[in-house]
């Protein structure tokens, strides 16, 4: 048998969804805690959705078909974050499944930890996403963002007098001399 042939057109770069129509795009702010209670079936099929352009969001709350009231804010979840819990079933297909108390710590801290990125200057903010994006320890992320946080802090103080070899602060001009004064003879 011959070997089978591969096609002849590859792609350079990936497929993006709504690629010209930024108001349809998803941000990933808007999907914050979004798939935290799915199980894993559920998290690729709604991740295929979101990834190929066909999650299509709510325009109002759905009723949950736990407590009965209109608080589920996502698209093809029944049932709302507390009663996911308390039931311990997936959001989506209502099947058993239980977070772990340790993940929900995780998810946690990591949801305080992209809002405080949020506010880094853009150079730490840029290292602290690549670093979750990675999957490094959250504690990595967290030194990232302190760093972040400390330069942040430094640029806003103002910068120490300066002080001569003997220990006393050099003398400040008066405002009322002038400038070409200063000079030695």
């Amino acid at each position: 048998m011959p070997p089978k042939k591969t096609g002849v057109h590859q792609n350079q770069t990936a497929w993006v969804a709504h690629k010209h129509q930024e108001d349809l795009r998803l941000t990933d702010t808007q999907l914050e805690g979004w798939l935290d209670n799915c199980c894993e079936k559920c998290v690729e099929v709604l991740q295929w959705r979101r990834k190929y352009g066909k999650y299509k969001s709510l325009a109002k709350p759905a009723k949950c078909h736990g407590c009965q009231e209109r608080v589920v804010r996502h698209a093809y979840l029944g049932l709302c974050v507390p009663c996911a819990r308390v039931k311990k079933a997936c959001a989506k297909c209502e099947g058993p499944f239980e977070i772990p108390h340790e993940e929900i710590v995780r998810m946690e801290k990591e949801r305080e930890l992209r809002k405080q990125i949020a506010d880094l200057p853009e150079r730490f903010k840029r290292a602290a996403e690549r670093k979750l994006e990675r999957g490094d320890d959250l504690g990595e992320v967290e030194k990232a963002v302190n760093k972040g946080l400390g330069k942040k802090i430094k640029s806003i103080e103002p910068a120490p007098e300066k002080k001569t070899d003997d220990g006393t602060e050099p003398a400040k001009p008066s405002p009322d001399s002038d400038s070409d004064s200063d000079e030695v003879l």
